[in-house]
């Protein structure tokens, strides 16, 4: 459970004569925590529209009604939750790039203050929470300054490609790896400009101030390497959109060109693993590149083993200086997992025909599941609604959003089906569907998730404390599977299964999905 930071309620009627005093309390708390007053405007009038809607849309005129509006302070500043228990609102129609074409007398209020709330604030999202009712999610960072406020132009000129070939006689190159203090994250910042420019695609590593506050939060946990002569060599970290996740991600990892090749990025895999087991993580997981594979063989020899393939994970702007400058396509990951701690074997649910495939990616994790026998699915969906989470901020690539089903609920195809069809409008490349293979109903309703374009991913155990089951969405991606490079034998098997069940795939084994079910 996350540990809230400056945190504060207020609950009002559904009365309009209150919106000034819900405008006030917003605009007292962003000026306590530091922003100027052309932030604090622009808080106070986004949470002015999302008011105005809960009062006007969510209740009857006759209703009377409470609800909420709450202030934390974040790692990047503020996050404002607008909490109802008034009529669903499904703003799948709103939320989409096509308002902006519509005629202006076509608009409704709620239209424009949709908009208004986006352009105003850096994240908005909505949350359906089930008989808790429904929130609304506004984000405002502080003005944090980037790498290129700190810094002259020419202290942030690109690296010089590191030399296609070693000298043998090349000094071997010591490095201390310790956690990061809050005065090297100027310099990582720096790091991460020199070799990527602003195509990485975890924009806080470019903020130093927002590093250092990620890190004292927990969501991040940094570690640098030091070379011989003081100079800090490199990069890597454990990160978490939540906190009290059993589970962490090890990226952000880069390394300058001239100390490539000396054993840099595995010193600090290594620090940050046992960082994590210190912390009491049961598990670590990589995401790595495809364009090379440089970065899984790492990995392979740290230990990690392959249990999914993300296609399209993140931009095809995404530049690797020295490594290949320009991508073809939006980058594919593959997805690798290290057990800190093993369970014992865990009573899965897995669809029928992803039984054995599911099975072979828990054996190659070392870890040997509970299959429950067929009979034991469950096809009857529970009674009331079902609760999802859709996430796109903080960690998440530019394109790439995850769904996740927190509760099965009787419509639970048709509510994915909707926030398939939002995030499709809002033009996302790929969409990721996660499903808890602890739960009986997962493996009947997998194929109806499938008949809907979803398609195998692979798994991630311990992610959100579940046994996750990642499926997956292209929306008009299309992949040349051609073009992703994998090291492992485990990774090629599971990248020839995605592609076999990969709907928007016609090749020679394309016919093979739909005679394995």
């Amino acid at each position: 459970m996350e540990t809230r930071c400056d945190y504060s309620v207020l609950t009002i009627p559904n009365d309009l004569s209150y919106l000034s005093v819900a405008k006030r309390y917003v605009r007292e708390v962003s000026a306590k925590i530091g922003f100027d007053g052309e932030q604090q405007d622009e808080i106070e009038h986004a949470v002015s529209e999302a008011v105005r809607n809960v009062i006007e849309h969510a209740f009857d005129p006759s209703d009377k009604e409470e609800f909420s509006i709450s202030c934390e302070r974040v790692p990047t500043g503020l996050r404002i939750i607008v909490k109802d228990k008034g009529v669903p609102f499904d703003p799948s129609k709103d939320l989409n790039n096509g308002i902006g074409e519509r005629a202006a007398e076509d608009e409704t209020h709620t239209d424009r203050g949709i908009l208004l709330m986006r352009r105003l604030m850096d994240e908005i999202s909505f949350h359906n929470l089930g008989h808790e009712g429904k929130e609304l999610h506004l984000t405002k960072y502080l003005r944090s300054r980037s790498i290129e406020d700190y810094l002259e132009a020419c202290e942030l000129e690109p690296y010089e490609p590191p030399a296609v070939t070693r000298l043998r006689t090349d000094k071997k190159i010591d490095f201390r790896v310790r956690l990061m203090r809050p005065e090297d994250a100027i310099e990582v910042s720096r790091c991460v400009y020199r070799c990527y420019g602003y195509s990485y695609f975890y924009p806080a590593i470019y903020y130093p101030d927002r590093m250092v506050a990620l890190n004292e939060s927990g969501h991040v946990i940094s570690a640098v390497a030091i070379a011989d002569d003081g100079d800090l060599a490199g990069h890597c970290s454990l990160f978490r959109s939540d906190v009290g996740s059993p589970i962490a991600e090890i990226g952000q990892a880069v390394v300058k060109p001239k100390y490539r090749g000396h054993g840099c990025l595995a010193k600090l895999t290594e620090f940050v693993i046992r960082e994590g087991r210190a912390r009491g993580l049961t598990g670590v997981f990589v995401s790595a590149v495809t364009n090379h594979t440089f970065s899984q063989k790492v990995g392979e020899r740290l230990g990690f083993q392959n249990c999914g393939i993300k296609l399209a994970y993140a931009p095809s702007s995404v530049s690797f200086k020295g490594i290949r400058e320009h991508l073809s396509q939006r980058e594919t990951f593959t997805v690798d997992y290290r057990y800190l701690k093993k369970p014992d074997g865990p009573k899965l649910y897995p669809p029928a025909h992803h039984r054995a495939f599911i099975g072979k990616l828990y054996g190659n994790l070392g870890v040997v599941p509970r299959f429950a026998h067929p009979d034991e699915c469950t096809s009857e969906h529970p009674e009331g609604p079902s609760i999802l989470e859709t996430k796109d901020a903080l960690f998440a690539p530019e394109g790439y959003v995850v769904i996740e089903v927190k509760r099965y609920g009787r419509d639970i195809v048709s509510d994915v089906a909707r926030e398939l069809a939002k995030l499709r409008l809002r033009r996302y490349d790929a969409v990721e569907l996660d499903l808890d293979l602890a739960d009986p109903l997962t493996c009947r309703v997998t194929e109806e998730f499938e008949r809907l374009g979803f398609f195998f991913g692979g798994i991630l155990p311990g992610a959100s404390g579940r046994e996750t089951f990642m499926l997956q969405y292209l929306n008009n991606t299309v992949i040349d599977y051609e073009r992703i490079e994998v090291h492992s034998e485990a990774a090629r098997a599971t990248l020839e299964y995605v592609r076999d069940h990969d709907p928007n795939y016609a090749g020679p084994h394309a016919t093979k999905r739909r005679t394995d079910a």
